[in-house]
């Protein structure tokens, strides 16, 4: 009997010298601040702080009793979220500048986005909706635009290259346009207007109408001026004639798809031409 309460005392007396091994206290004095006092604990001052029931780790007080168990093992921080690179490109669209943003992380495509104010509502703005989806999920631009959308679908595509481009360091060297005669028709007023854009590698020559049927008084007056300027200018951003609008952003239509036809950088044709020469339909 007695041997046993000898054990028994024994083993009660290693318990409490392993308890006061791990544990142990500090009294606050002034000046004193949870995060120092963590740190002599070997922990931090929000692992402490759930340990003693310190609601307020900031609000501790002299006199007051900290406790620590050397068992007790901090609370890991979360890992943080590793952080996306954006890249950042635009192209021509059918009312104006389309521009597409591409995330990466960790070298993997995460995001797609697309603005482009200037387009049709209900019709390129269609393509500035659904585009980013398919190229996110294609890991690619290259993917099918959307049908009646064709100009802002290009230029979606077109800024998302770009910005692909880019961000893989696959851009390549400008090559220049393919020399030749290219064509798109778009719809104007009343027809479908059908240009021809003749181009070398580097300039625009000449721009012709193959075919319309466009009002005569209104639309012609778009028709006979705006091709030449074209050439004149060396850039699509040539002024619309007003009261033809249908028709005059037809035949830039045409031209901005024939340029991409030929392999253009639609940004070595995007100054805006001299403001003397405005187009204006005479009443």
């Amino acid at each position: 009997m007695r041997k046993n309460r000898i054990l028994a005392l024994a083993m009660a007396l290693v318990l409490a010298l392993g308890l006061a091994a791990s544990a142990a206290s500090y009294t606050v004095t002034s000046g004193d601040v949870l995060w120092k006092i963590a740190e002599k604990f070997g922990t931090d001052y929000k692992t402490l702080a759930e340990y003693n029931g310190i609601e307020n780790p900031n609000l501790i007080f002299p006199g007051q009793i900290i406790k620590w168990d050397e068992k007790v093992s901090p609370t890991p921080e979360p890992a943080p979220e590793p952080a996306g690179v954006e890249y950042t490109a635009k192209s021509q669209g059918f009312g104006g500048d389309v521009v597409v943003t591409v995330t990466y992380t960790d070298g993997i495509m995460t995001k797609v986005q697309a603005w482009g104010e200037k387009e049709t509502t209900g019709i390129g703005s269609k393509a500035i909706e659904g585009l980013p989806a398919k190229i996110l999920a294609a890991k690619s631009a290259a993917v099918d635009g959307v049908t009646g959308a064709t100009m802002t679908s290009g230029a979606v595509k077109a800024a998302a290259a770009a910005a692909i481009a880019e961000a893989t360091g696959t851009a390549a060297a400008p090559a220049g346009m393919k020399a030749g005669t290219y064509q798109a028709g778009y719809r104007g007023y009343t027809s479908e207007v059908v240009t021809a854009v003749t181009v070398d590698a580097e300039k625009i020559l000449k721009v012709e109408i193959l075919s319309q049927d466009e009002t005569v008084g209104i639309g012609s007056y778009a028709l006979n001026q705006m091709p030449a300027d074209f050439a004149k200018y060396q850039t699509v951003n040539v002024d619309t004639v007003a009261g033809a609008t249908a028709t005059s952003m037809a035949i830039k239509s045409g031209v901005i798809d024939a340029l991409r036809q030929a392999g253009a950088d639609l940004g070595d044709f995007s100054a805006a031409p001299p403001r003397s020469n405005s187009l204006q339909r005479q009443s």
